[in-house]
């Protein structure tokens, strides 16, 4: 009779460790999910932010790059305004130019005209 007061106890016992393992597999089966879930999201993120760093960077680059091709732009345009002078007009000595005014009149006007370029290509 000892047996047959036990087994129902047993059963019980033993029904409620297997839903307990079953309940437990599956909330840990959960939390991987969500830990992994996460962790896409993250990669997500990350690569978002590295993508959107290096965009930065290249513009930046690029900004960097115009104004170098402007200075140069600008530079070359003093240039050939100082070299028109000298072509077309008398050296003192000094180093001095000396140039009639419609000279003068034409070289500010091509320099101011190199410069705008400059301008519009780089700016």
């Amino acid at each position: 009779m000892n047996k047959d007061k036990l087994i129902l106890p047993v059963t019980i016992l033993l029904a409620a460790i297997i839903i307990g393992g079953f309940i437990y597999a599956s909330q840990t089966a959960k939390q991987q999910s969500i830990e992994r879930q996460q962790r896409i999201e993250l990669e997500a993120k990350q690569a978002e932010l590295q993508a959107e760093k290096e965009q930065q960077d290249k513009i930046k680059q690029e900004e960097e790059l115009k104004q170098l091709n402007l200075s140069y732009c600008l530079e070359k345009a003093d240039e050939a305004y100082l070299s028109y002078l000298k072509l077309n007009g008398t050296t003192n000595k000094d180093g001095s130019v000396t140039t009639p005014t419609y000279i003068s009149d034409i070289a500010n006007k091509n320099k101011q005209n190199d410069k705008d370029n400059c301008y519009k290509q780089y700016k």
